[in-house]
Order: C-alpha cells, then structure tokens, then sequence
C-alpha cells in the first residue's frame, strides 16, 4: 500500500510523490518551481504614440507552467530501472494527466500536459535515480476535490394545503389555521464557490423535457435550449470556457441554444440557479470552487 511521508503529496495519474511505493521506493520531491505561484499574467497594452506611456485594456493570466523535481530511492537497481521507466510511461500517449496537490486544505487538481522534456537518471549505484518534470495547464486554475451537487425539477405549486373539497379547509381545533401547504419544486438549484477564482456549473438536464433552461436571478444571465428531451436522454450543458460544450447523449446539440449566456460563478460567491421549462424531467448541476 503506498504510504504518505509528507503533509504535502503530488500525484500525476498513479504515481505519487512524497511517499513510498508498494514496491518500497522513496519518492520525494526536492523543489515545486512555480507550482504554488499564480499564473503569469497576459499584460494588454499598446503604446501612446504620442504621449506619455501606455493604454491597457484587462490582462487575464495565461497558462500555468511548473516543474517538479526531486528523487526516489528504490530497494534494489532492478526495481529504480523499472520505476524509471514506469516515470517515462506517464505521458506517451501525449494526452494530459490529472496532477493533485494534497496538503491540509484538502485535495486540488489541475490537467498538466509536458512542455518539455521529461528527465529521469538513474544515478551511479543503480538504487537511487533524480527526475524533473516540466508541466503546463491551459486552464490555470486548481479544482477543488469536493464535488458539489444540487438538484431540481420544474418550479411546481403544492398539492396540499387548503382542502374545502373533502372538508380539511381551516381547522382552528387543531391549531392548524391556514396552511397553504409548501411547493413541490422551488426549481432553485445553490451551488457556492468557495475559491479565489471563478468556476463554471456542468448542467445536466433528463428528459421529458421541452425548452429548458437555466437563469442566474443575481446577473440575469440564462442559458436556454429549444427543443425536447425524451425520457431516458440527457442535455450536458458544460458551462467551462475550457470544456463547453452542449451535448444530447453525447451528440453536439450547440446549434440548439436560443440563449448562450453562459453563468459564471466569482470567487468566494454563491448562486441560487433556477430551472425551467416544461416537462416532468430534473436538472442537475455540478460545480467544484476553483484556486489560483
């Protein structure tokens, strides 16, 4: 079983740093440049030509790059060649990898991909070996582990309350009074993003269901979708710049949005999403706080 050394860990796929192995290897890293750093920013400016300085218009922060170095001690030189190779294996198949950062706030992850070369040496002696591992993150921001959940179908009246019909209506014995009974369905769906930079709901959306959709009450910014969701399919509606997409069971339905106002959710704020439409279908939406 491998077991944590550190307070801190680094995973990429299966490979775990700052622990031992099942195979009794040590790894540890020695230096993490520029793996708890923000992004560079991407400054936007052009020169005053005739004047003192410049004009800017807002930077954004541009793709996040780091590099993990450290060093493994294995118990024989059979088994630091085969760990040295397994390290090489990571990224052959030149897809990306999702790399964790554990430390006490919890678990954060982020997809890394090589942006140069992978270095493993297996030192003079054979048991021992050092390796750097460059990476980079088109989408900058860490994940938090933490998935959040909420769900809702149609905003719907209650069934209950008032009852002249069978003879409930006002019941003062009882200390009942009136009671209007409580809705059904608020079609209201919380999320909240706990991070320091902004996170982007997943929406799914099971059938039957004709022209759903979702609004953002605090913005009035609302995604809306025209068609109809059969039973047992299901509208994705990913609202990531990084991800988006809007699929029917895993067909591009993008063409069918009437509205694209895609909802963001800012750092350290919470949103109350409100789902519509017609139909006895249900949403759900998924949302993990985001960090820089």
């Amino acid at each position: 079983m491998v077991t944590a050394i550190h307070t801190v860990t680094h995973q990429l796929g299966s490979l775990l740093i700052n622990a031992i192995d099942d195979g009794g290897c040590k790894w540890w890293a020695t230096v993490i440049e520029g793996g708890t750093s923000t992004p560079p920013p991407k400054m936007r400016r052009t020169k005053r030509a005739y004047g003192l300085g410049g004009y800017r218009a807002r930077s954004y922060w541009d793709v996040r790059r780091f590099t993990i170095e450290g060093g493994v001690e294995c118990p024989s030189g059979l088994v630091a060649e085969q760990q040295a190779d397994a390290m090489r294996s990571i990224f052959t198949d030149g897809g990306q990898v999702t790399y964790t950062r554990t430390s006490r706030l919890g678990a954060r992850f982020i997809s890394v991909e090589l942006y140069d070369e992978l270095n493993v040496t297996v030192l003079p002696g054979g048991y021992a070996m050092k390796f750097q591992i460059p990476l980079e993150a088109n989408d900058p921001r860490f994940l938090d582990s933490v998935l959040q959940t909420a769900s809702a179908s149609v905003a719907a009246p209650s069934t209950s309350g008032l009852d002249w019909a069978t003879g409930g209506g006002l019941n003062w014995v009882t200390g009942g009074g009136l009671d209007w009974g409580t809705p059904t369905s608020t079609g209201v769906m919380a999320v909240v993003n706990n991070g320091n930079a902004d996170a982007y709901p997943l929406l799914s959306i099971a059938g039957p269901m004709i022209n759903p959709s979702v609004t953002d009450p605090a913005t009035g910014r609302s995604v809306a979708y025209t068609g109809q969701i059969n039973t047992g399919q299901t509208l994705v509606i990913d609202m990531s710049p990084f991800t988006r997409r809007v699929t029917v069971d895993g067909i591009d339905r993008s063409a069918a949005l009437s509205s694209a106002q895609w909802i963001t959710v800012p750092p350290g704020a919470s949103r109350s999403l409100v789902f519509g439409g017609s139909g006895l279908g249900s949403a759900t939406v998924t949302m993990r706080s985001a960090y820089l």
